[in-house]
């Protein structure tokens, strides 16, 4: 399963974002496609993300846009990459970057050569979901087994977008943190989250007919190494390059040693004699 993903590097007061997001379904077979916006479509991608994005954090602006639209049978996928200005403020050697728009939701329905690529929810599942509406052989399932009416499966439906990130609101201080050395970033991880999984099963006398439709949201942020986080907020400290190389080499030294003396104790570990 190809998980929407969220994915941020940090660089000079920059957000470098790429978007890849998807939803697999089979209630409504697609033409294949493969476009790469341009003209008035690519201009009103960029306006509605931007309303999006300052809808979040007021000050930020949106440039270098760029977005593919690749559709299979069962498949559509967006892939659009940009940068994400006005979200750091200096004060001293203290840094403090806005990290508030990550969890933007586009609420317009994009379109580009009549095929909708955001609300894939409204446009190519929920028709068919209200279609089974008097078929007493339908059945409607949440998150695989979790039963609700049709009412509510088309609700659902009707709702689900490819441009919601929303779930990513959830506190930096909360996501996975790892640090990367040999790059000197720090990386946050929001491990994927189902944002829609919508099964219908319909019984047929040669047996039963399954219909799905599934997006998941992940994202990974890398910033500057050693820092921390005040909400919504990314504190670092400037360094000059020497200081960041040496602080990092320190870093690396300390592990090295504890290594060391983890595997000469284990080496030097007593054999218990056989009895």
């Amino acid at each position: 399963m190809l998980a929407s993903k969220l994915s941020v590097q940090f660089e000079d007061g920059t957000a470098y974002v790429t978007v890849k997001s998807s939803i697999q379904q089979n209630f409504t077979f697609l033409e294949e496609h493969v476009v790469d916006l341009d003209g008035r479509d690519l201009d009103l991608a960029r306006e509605a993300l931007e309303r999006a994005l300052t809808a979040r954090s007021n000050d930020v602006s949106v440039s270098d846009l760029a977005l593919k639209l690749v559709t299979k049978k069962t498949q559509l996928n967006v892939t659009i990459s940009f940068n994400v200005e006005n979200i750091s403020s200096v004060s001293g050697q203290i840094v403090r970057t806005d990290c508030t728009w990550r969890s933007f939701s586009v609420p317009d329905d994009l379109l580009s050569r009549n095929v909708s690529y955001n609300l894939v929810g409204k446009t190519y599942v929920r028709p068919v979901v209200l279609s089974f509406a008097n078929n007493t052989w339908a059945r409607f399932y949440i998150n695989e087994t979790y039963q609700v009416f049709y009412q509510e499966a088309a609700n659902i439906a009707g709702n689900a977008t490819l441009l919601d990130f929303r779930p990513l609101s959830r506190s930096l201080a909360l996501w996975n943190q790892t640090l990367d050395l040999e790059n000197q970033k720090t990386i946050w991880i929001f491990p994927p989250e189902k944002a829609l999984d919508l099964t219908v099963a319909l019984q047929e006398p040669n047996g039963t007919r399954t219909y799905y439709s599934t997006i998941e949201v992940s994202s990974e942020i890398a910033g500057p190494s050693f820092v921390r986080v005040d909400g919504d907020i990314i504190v670092s400290t400037q360094r000059s390059s020497a200081e960041q190389n040496m602080f990092a080499a320190a870093i690396v030294t300390v592990i090295l040693a504890l290594s060391i003396f983890v595997y000469d104790r284990k080496r030097k570990k007593p054999i218990k004699p056989r009895r």
